[in-house]
């Protein structure tokens, strides 16, 4: 079941159907595999009738011994022939159905990818990472023979079922009618257990799901979850959602377990399907052992020839087990039926907020940013709100300050010029045109957005800086002097020329191999790398020490140059610098102004800059230009240094303390202000 609040979109077409569909460039192959299928049958459905002429022939008195032997060898030897033209039509066939089987999933798994990188952020606020990837990999995989393999299967016991009843009404009509009313028991058995296998399909993936989403959630943090020693938290929570087999606690019979888990839901499943399966099995087999009983008197009597009831007895048993793959088919189908209902929602599902669609002037971006009575909510909280009424002009190349206690909504400002989110009411304007009127990928291809805490991909330092170069035509890539010329503008090239492969330097997953200020200058310099008009801060130092927070500034101060930038407040040394401040609590704006005037006129403003003195900033009034710059770049490979605090301040005693915000607690309060100006 999607997740509360999201609008899963029924498509009219079913998911098998709409997949076929999707299989329509391997529909002239599967045309030519359909044939060699025909082929392949052909030995399962001669042998019986071959069997019953080689035990006529072994029992017929009018044949000599010679006779006997020439007819049994030259029947073999067809038979022998057969096999071999069966045995090539087969793998020809199964190469067919399986090559485009893996062709549709492939197809399928692009096409899924591409629709859930391009939902809104409110989608992603709503459904996790695990629930998403399971998507991709298990519901796909359950999805992938639907269209071929199964078709293949479907087509070769339906095709099977025929002819062998063909042939058995050929050798008895009797005996033949006997089989045949068995079957619509099966289709009764199997009508009654189609919602049920589909239902209880459907309850295992998503119980997979969230197994799932537990282990990717946990290894994604597994820095977090050893520092906290909670490996063995996590470990029962993920046994929890699998469900353990060897709890003898949470067995209520046999293996059926009491708690809700993926085991639990896999053994209703099994349960139901073998049920389903024994029950036909059971039929069949009865019909059997009546035809053998029917058949036996019939060869005492001389009415049917005991080669013709070996015949009869043997296309029993293969119309028995082509029913019985057919069963498993149906199985199989269901839950695909399941996955495919989850894969297509999130395939045909239309984001509220389109990445691209919409103007893209001329004439550039000039950076002036306007917000008039904007309101918003975020979709994951409605009823909270986050921005009211919220008013505010921004110049061409201004430098604005966003300040405020934690929640107030400084983030929010943000993430709504990148159109993240759309407002709930009021505009939000860029060079005077509305910014829902504007292509949303030119307008993000205008902005560079550092964070407080950057996130770097497991690729090399080239690649990281250069990420986003050519996004519609992805195989191109940036030169080096691009690259180089970006990092010196962030500082961050003489730290990467220090390692031994230079820019090819693997940073791993996350950046885990690079220091904290290491990180931060290398998301700098990917945002300079795009030559943006517009730059939004949000805390982009708060969480270093005193030494990686002065380089880090320093780099921020270049790339500030010549563009508009919007800062959630980390350093009071560039808040003070700023054009205008504004002050926001509540998603309100209170007042803004320049540092002096805001520090003589806002009481708000002053108490924010008094706490910080109470919580022991640091002053760093000091000129981050004149701070120690040096840098020894950690040999590739080798584990970062940890960021360590260097205690010391800008000269004066109420300069001094840890070199970190809210007294050594590094990250702690984002919204924090880091120096109080004692002189104001």
């Amino acid at each position: 079941m999607p997740p509360e609040g999201e609008e899963g979109q029924e498509a009219g077409l079913s998911g098998l159907t709409r997949i076929l569909r999707m299989s329509r460039p391997e529909w002239g192959w599967l045309v030519v595999g359909c044939v060699f299928l025909l082929l392949s049958l052909v030995p399962m459905l001669v042998l019986p009738l071959y069997f019953g002429f080689v035990v006529d022939d072994i029992q017929n008195p009018a044949l000599t011994r010679e006779e006997k032997e020439h007819k049994v060898t030259w029947q073999l030897t067809q038979l022998l022939v057969i096999q071999f033209v069966g045995g090539f039509a087969s793998f020809v066939r199964a190469l067919i159905f399986n090559g485009a089987g893996e062709r549709v999933v492939s197809r399928l798994r692009i096409r899924l990818f591409e629709s859930i990188v391009t939902q809104e952020i409110g989608m992603f606020d709503r459904r996790k990472t695990g629930e998403l990837i399971s998507r991709l990999t298990s519901d796909t995989t359950s999805l992938q023979d639907v269209a071929t393999a199964n078709v293949s299967m479907f087509l070769r016991g339906t095709t099977q079922i025929i002819v062998s009843a063909g042939l058995m009404f050929y050798n008895s009509w009797q005996l033949a009618a006997v089989i045949l009313c068995v079957m619509p028991f099966c289709v009764i058995a199997a009508a009654c257990y189609s919602p049920i296998l589909r239902r209880l399909s459907t309850k295992y993936t998503d119980a997979l799901g969230v197994s799932n989403d537990v282990a990717q959630e946990t290894i994604a943090n597994i820095r977090t979850v050893r520092s906290f020693a909670a490996e063995r938290l996590e470990h029962q929570k993920y046994k929890s959602a699998i469900g353990d087999p060897d709890d003898a606690a949470d067995s209520r019979f046999c293996w059926f377990p009491r708690q809700d888990s993926a085991y639990r839901a896999g053994m209703k499943k099994q349960v139901a399907s073998a049920l389903f399966l024994s029950f036909v099995s059971i039929l069949f087999t009865v019909a059997i052992i009546i035809v053998l009983w029917f058949g036996a008197f019939q060869v005492i009597d001389g009415t049917l020839s005991f080669g013709n009831l070996s015949s009869f007895i043997l296309y029993s048993v293969q119309i028995a087990a082509s029913i019985g793959t057919m069963v498993g088919l149906v199985t199989s189908l269901y839950s695909a039926m399941g996955a495919s209902k989850r894969a297509f929602q999130l395939i045909e599902r239309q984001p509220l907020v389109p990445v691209s669609g919409g103007l893209t002037p001329a004439e550039g971006m000039q950076g002036v940013i306007s917000f008039k009575d904007v309101c918003f909510s975020y979709p994951t909280r409605p009823e909270v709100v986050v921005m009211d009424n919220f008013t505010l002009d921004i110049p061409k190349n201004a430098t604005v300050a966003f300040v405020g206690s934690s929640g107030a909504g400084k983030s929010t400002v943000l993430s709504l010029i990148q159109r993240f989110y759309d407002v709930t009411s009021g505009t939000i304007l860029l060079d005077g045109r509305p910014l829902t009127e504007l292509d949303p990928s030119w307008v993000r291809r205008q902005f560079a957005f550092v964070q407080q805490e950057p996130v770097l991909f497991g690729a090399s330092v080239a690649a990281n800086i250069g990420y986003g170069f050519s996004p519609e035509h992805p195989e191109q890539q940036p030169s080096q002097e691009r690259l180089e010329a970006a990092a010196k503008d962030a500082f961050c090239h003489d730290f990467i020329m220090g390692f031994p492969e230079g820019y090819q330097t693997m940073v791993g997953e996350r950046g885990v191999r690079l220091s904290g200020g290491q990180k931060q200058r290398v998301a700098i310099a990917r945002a300079l790398f795009m030559n943006p008009r517009v730059l939004l801060l949000d805390e982009a130092t708060s969480a270093l020490d005193a030494e990686s927070e002065a380089k880090v500034q320093r780099a921020i101060d270049s790339a500030m140059v010549g563009r508009t930038t919007l800062i959630v407040a980390h350093r009071l040394s560039t808040v003070k610098r700023a054009d205008e401040i504004v002050l926001v609590e509540k998603g309100k704006l209170v007042d803004k102004g320049t540092h002096e005037n805001l520090l003589h006129s806002c009481t708000k403003y002053r108490e924010l800059v008094q706490r910080q003195l109470a919580a022991g900033a640091v002053d760093f009034m000091a000129d981050p230009a004149k701070e120690d710059t040096k840098e020894e770049a950690p040999a590739a490979g080798a584990p970062p240094a940890e960021s360590k605090p260097t205690g010391k301040g800008s000269g004066s005693d109420a300069g001094k303390g840890s070199g970190r915000r809210n007294g050594g607690k590094g990250g702690t309060d984002p919204d924090s202000l880091n120096a109080p100006l004692l002189e104001a």
